[in-house]
């Protein structure tokens, strides 16, 4: 027979060849299942690094006029928010007639220096349960810190921390005074009052009959809790608005 003759599979490996060079001029490795680009290619498209068409930008809507209005109330309204300053003085009408004391108010740090609200400190010797008197029924009187002072806030200032400062300014003076306990009366009614000063570390004592009706709380200034280390640290400064 004539022509040349080539051995069987001789056609099925040149098309291998010849596919294998096509792949690499255009950057593939052959592989004898499927094409795969070479690790260099993958890094670079993982990375971004390879040219990619850019999609449309779709600008957003435009504002609406409900849309501005808000943006300009929010942007353009004064701050009706205002800083509170707690001020010590000396108590002239204090009812234990201690020695020691001090009257506390809190005011805004602005020309008018409302008062938003207060309370008095002073440092009377009394038993744990905040009696005044001795003999047996009374082995520990010494000096404790008396909240004496009704502890008031202003309605319009109310549940935005006056009241946990005024308290927390109330354990510092105590402390500068030279006492390790703060002693305070509180009706038994008010659920808010109790709430408050178990939030902050006082505990109660047992109900006597000489309390009338109150509760006396307890609360060593020098035992490290959280709440006697908050107090040691410089506060914040308190921002307020009227109701």
């Amino acid at each position: 027979l004539g022509g040349t003759h080539s051995r069987p599979g001789q056609s099925g490996l040149r098309e291998h060849v010849a596919r294998r060079r096509q792949l690499r001029r255009r950057g593939f490795e052959y592989d004898a299942k499927m094409a795969r680009p070479p690790p260099r290619i993958a890094d670079r498209a993982r990375r971004g690094l390879l040219p990619f068409r850019e999609e449309q930008e779709v600008s957003p809507p435009p504002p609406s006029r409900s849309m501005l209005a808000v943006l300009s109330a929010t942007s353009l309204a004064p701050s009706r928010s205002r800083s509170v300053t707690v001020q010590s003085s000396p108590w002239p009408e204090r009812p234990g007639g201690g020695r020691l004391h001090s009257w506390l108010a809190a005011t805004i740090d602005d020309e008018s220096a409302q008062n938003v609200g207060h309370c008095g400190l002073e440092i009377l010797s009394c038993g744990p349960d905040g009696l005044l008197g001795g003999g047996e029924r009374w082995p520990y009187i010494r000096p404790r810190a008396i909240l004496s002072g009704t502890l008031t806030v202003s309605p319009k200032y109310r549940r935005q921390g006056v009241a946990q400062r005024l308290l927390t300014e109330a354990e510092r003076k105590a402390r500068w005074l030279g006492v390790d306990e703060m002693l305070l009366m509180v009706n038994q009614k008010n659920a808010a009052a109790l709430k408050l000063y178990t939030k902050l570390g006082y505990a109660p004592k047992p109900v006597l009959a000489e309390h009338g009706g109150q509760v006396c709380m307890s609360k060593h200034l020098y035992y490290p809790t959280v709440h006697n280390q908050r107090s040691m640290l410089p506060l914040r400064r308190l921002e307020v608005t009227a109701a």
